[in-house]
């Protein structure tokens, strides 16, 4: 029976099996994980990591890493919405779509946890070693290719070239002093 107060309401498909969908988008995934996810990178406060031992061209670094996973964990969601809504249109028919996307989503969401947990190491090298990129910047160059997913991405690989530059003339002007 489909209580009209219900989140959810039960369609029986015709050949027999039973579905039950969610009356709102919101509710496809408990609100929990949206209300975690709505700033992914948010428990990681770079600002006031380690009392101010991260020096501020790796705080900028690091706050463009921690902006990327969130931009991309939005993606993740909005995708997920939009597969719902065509389960939701029809969900007899589109049910091995929905399993397929929510594998998906989860297999995004475990990358960008396992990126996450990899920035925090950055973050951790980066106060242990303030003066020496040598140690920090492969690690950084390392996050940057495993996020950008493929070397084709044009942005992502002038990014890289850019960032590179600026590492050798900061590793100069550090070798004059």
């Amino acid at each position: 029976m489909n209580w009209f107060f219900s989140k959810t309401y039960k369609h029986k498909c015709p050949d027999g099996t039973v579905r039950i969908i969610h009356k709102n988008i919101d509710h496809a995934f408990p609100l929990s994980l949206k209300e975690n996810n709505k700033s992914f990178s948010g428990d990681l406060d770079v600002e006031n990591i380690g009392n101010g031992k991260l020096k501020a061209e790796y705080q900028n670094k690091i706050k463009g890493l921690l902006f990327s996973i969130n931009e991309q964990n939005q993606s993740l969601m909005i995708n997920f919405r939009f597969a719902y809504a065509a389960f939701q249109a029809d969900p007899c028919g589109n049910n091995s779509f929905i399993t397929r996307q929510s594998e998906l989503f989860s297999l995004g969401q475990q990358r960008l946890m396992e990126l996450k947990t990899q920035i925090t190491g950055l973050i951790t090298l980066a106060e242990s070693y303030p003066n020496n990129p040598e140690k920090v910047l492969p690690m950084y160059r390392n996050i940057i290719d495993k996020m950008s997913n493929s070397s084709s991405n044009t942005a992502t690989v002038q990014a890289i070239v850019e960032n590179r530059e600026a590492a050798n003339k900061w590793i100069k002007g550090q070798s004059n002093e």
